[in-house]
């Protein structure tokens, strides 16, 4: 790939003033020199969709629709559409889905001040965003990454904390405030809201008055605020305008290389690089709402609302993609290719770069929010809507790099599977092309019949009719043999494809798909990783300060966390093993564990309740976080429940008394003796000789319980309860 003088340019000088002119310059010269990779890209496109020009719905060639050329080798003559590409796609993006939905997210504490209490916050906050409150946004943006990782060979994903604000009206009653300013005034000294009170009733002190009510509002404007005050005077009452959050939570995007995300085209790593910027096409409204909530200059929003509709950067290099010989369809989605939609939306780019700050001399990450066909407004003075050090806390590209293969250290250079696979869809096209296309001919082959046939084409196909100089004899035309190995040339194909990509087939051994799950899979999660860390550094920076959600579908169970409970730095996990795809294989390996491993732990070192958390997960994750508890957790419903079983007894109602089955027995009964600890309790039955009779029932099933699962210890182990030792 071509490495251009703009992108060997050393940009690593960062000044307070931005310059949004030679950041324009910095995303031409990535375009230019990525003209390759997007040319390849169309290609790709048009290979995994089987689209070519000239073609038609019912998969045939016809003349009228080929342009200058013919249809090959007769007008409608067969042109079949060959989805090996696709298949291919499908069947990987499935593997790494299937990945992601029965992976585990688990966080671990780097610093040990922060311990396993903090790690498991982390975990319990980051599993109740992605998997119950994000899931959907989770599921189609990570199949959208992992589509184009196949598709085009490499993909980005943006991680973004996203809020979203809105405009909402509260009531302001002048008597309130006075109440409120004399309740001040008595009991704290603090005069300051009934001077706020006098001004505003005063009409000698309008201006101050003004700037008193702008203070209170945020998004109020002089006119609104002398609108109020004349309320205010005329009524005793107002509203103020001000804003809300609606939602605060993590955002995540798929964005395709050099359409939505634009970086130097010999970029290796997204850490490495020295800028990387996100274009959006927003409307009027959606670019004020974003203004509002990241504090952008509104004299820019009004500008290039005003001025930059419809306009785009990179206009000619999208024209010169589609001129390129090597491109058929040139399909790219984007919103200018739709003009009536394209005149609404205007170009915005948020470009982030590291440098050297020209005055400290460290090290620093900046972002500028600009529109690069706005780069000055109608004096001529340079503007952007935002430019300064990036208001995230974590210091770090907000994006996440997904390579199908690494080639080379360009992440472009990454070979699709459209690029690999496309001569082999090509080939199993023609042999099924040119099948059809005997069935058609042998059914009704061509006529041979006198004439002279001179200079004219000869019409193939099925049921025509050629002219023959001697003799008058009509007569149908001998074909040629057919082919012997066509079949031979598909199954060829076929095998060659399923050996290199390792597909489940009966061409590949069994290990060497088994491989290939464990390398897709576990490449992808591990790229995955660090979508989850920025959303972590993202929540540590601004999740709400009272955050209170509901966790395992218990209505009692509430989990509070807020920032500083998962502040500190975290490794996060996505835990997951490649063969608990193959559901027979799983059972057999718990199987297996169980018989082997568990049955001959003589010493307690085996954690029941791990096993049984790993077991129910390789089964099935979702019906597992419904289902298992954590320990702490089923330890406390179990004492619940002999608390609630007290409450009957001392009512003289039978408690509620189960068969025997998976409950901790010795943790009931350990629970019931610290109940009858206190003397009061005692008492009690003392004194209630019914209530006594039901607890000693209760504690006969307990006692009935525990004896029922030593026995089933002793069947599993061989082991008889030690009497023999006991004191004779």
């Amino acid at each position: 790939m071509k490495r251009t003088e703009d992108e060997a340019r050393n940009f690593t000088t960062i000044t307070e003033v931005a310059n949004p002119k030679q950041l324009t310059e910095e995303l031409t010269a990535s375009v230019e020199g990525a003209l390759a990779s997007m040319t390849q890209s169309v290609r790709d496109y048009d290979t995994a969709f089987a689209l070519w020009p000239g073609q038609t719905d019912d998969g045939r060639q016809w003349d009228k629709h080929k342009g200058a050329n013919q249809a090959f080798p007769w007008d409608g003559a067969a042109d079949s559409r060959n989805f090996l590409a696709d298949g291919l796609i499908t069947e990987q993006v499935r593997i790494m889905m299937a990945a992601v939905r029965r992976a585990r997210l688990q966080a671990s504490a780097l610093r040990p001040l922060q311990g396993t209490a903090s790690a498991k916050s982390v975990t319990t906050l980051l599993t109740w965003m992605f998997e119950n409150h994000l899931a959907g946004m989770l599921a189609k943006q990570l199949a959208i990454c992992a589509r184009w990782r196949q598709q085009y060979g490499f993909s980005i994903v943006g991680a973004w904390w996203e809020e979203k604000p809105r405009l909402v009206w509260t009531p302001f009653r002048l008597q309130d405030l006075l109440d409120s300013g004399k309740k001040a005034a008595e009991e704290l000294g603090d005069k300051s809201l009934l001077d706020l009170g006098e001004m505003l009733l005063d009409p000698t002190r309008d201006a101050q008055a003004l700037q008193a009510l702008m203070g209170l509002s945020p998004v109020m404007k002089q006119g609104g605020a002398r609108k109020a005050l004349r309320e205010i005077r005329e009524k005793g009452e107002t509203k103020f305008p001000n804003v809300e959050v609606i939602s605060s939570l993590p955002k995540w995007r798929a964005l395709r290389a050099w359409v939505d995300v634009f970086f130097p085209a010999r970029m290796e790593s997204i850490e490495d690089t020295r800028w990387i910027a996100r274009r959006q096409w927003l409307t009027e409204a959606q670019i004020r709402e974003v203004a509002l909530a990241n504090d952008w200059d509104m004299d820019w929003v009004e500008d290039i609302c005003a001025h930059g509709r419809g306009q785009t950067f990179d206009a000619q290099a999208r024209e010169k993609v589609r001129s390129n010989p090597g491109s058929k369809t040139a399909v790219q989605r984007a919103p200018w290719e739709d003009p009536a939609e394209l005149k609404h939306l205007i170009e915005v780019v948020w470009f982030y770069t590291v440098g050297t700050h020209d005055e400290h001399k460290l090290p620093v990450m900046y972002l500028t929010v600009f529109c690069p066909m706005r780069p000055e407004n109608e004096a001529g003075k340079e503007q952007v809507g935002f430019h300064g050090p990036m208001p995230d806390d974590s210091g770090e590209y907000p994006f996440a790099l997904f390579v199908r293969e690494h080639v080379e250290q360009i992440a472009a250079e990454s070979r699709s599977v459209c690029q690999v696979s496309q001569s082999w869809q090509e080939e199993l096209k023609h042999e099924r092309d040119a099948a059809i296309n005997r069935a058609h001919i042998t059914n009704i082959p061509p006529l041979v019949t006198g004439g002279h046939l001179g200079k004219t084409r000869l019409e193939l196909g099925p049921g025509s009719q050629l002219a023959e100089k001697r003799g008058e004899n009509i007569r149908w035309l001998s074909l040629p043999a057919q082919a012997s190995d066509s079949a031979a040339v598909v199954n060829r194909v076929e095998r060659e494809c399923d050996r290199y990509f390792a597909r489940i087939s009966e061409h590949v051994p069994t290990q060497a798909w088994q491989l290939m799950l464990e390398d897709l899979a576990g490449n992808f999660l591990l790229e995955c990783k660090r979508l989850f860390q920025l959303s972590l550094a993202h929540a540590q920076q601004y999740l709400p300060p009272t955050t209170a959600q509901r966790i395992a579908d218990d209505p009692t169970s509430i989990f509070h966390v807020s920032r500083e409970d998962i502040r500190g730095r975290y490794d996060v996990k996505l835990v997951f093993n490649p063969q608990d795809l193959d559901f027979e294989q799983a059972i057999a390996r718990l199987k297996a564990f169980k018989e082997l491993i568990i049955a001959s732990d003589r010493t307690g070192a085996i954690n029941n309740q791990k096993f049984i958390e790993a077991g129910a997960n390789m089964l099935d994750p979702e019906l597992a976080r419904g289902m298992v508890q954590a320990p702490e957790q089923a330890a406390e419903k179990q004492r619940g429940k002999v608390r609630a079983a007290w409450q009957s007894i001392l009512a003289g109602i039978e408690p509620d008394i189960q068969p025997v089955g998976n409950e901790d027995y010795q943790l009931q009964l350990a629970e019931l003796e610290n109940i009858l600890a206190n003397p009061a309790n005692a008492e009690r039955l003392k004194n209630q000789p019914d209530s006594a009779m039901l607890f000693q029932r209760f504690v006969q099933h307990l006692q009935f319980g525990g004896q029922q699962h030593q026995n089933a210890s002793t069947g599993l182990t061989g082991v008889k309860p030690i009497e023999w030792n006991q004191p004779q």
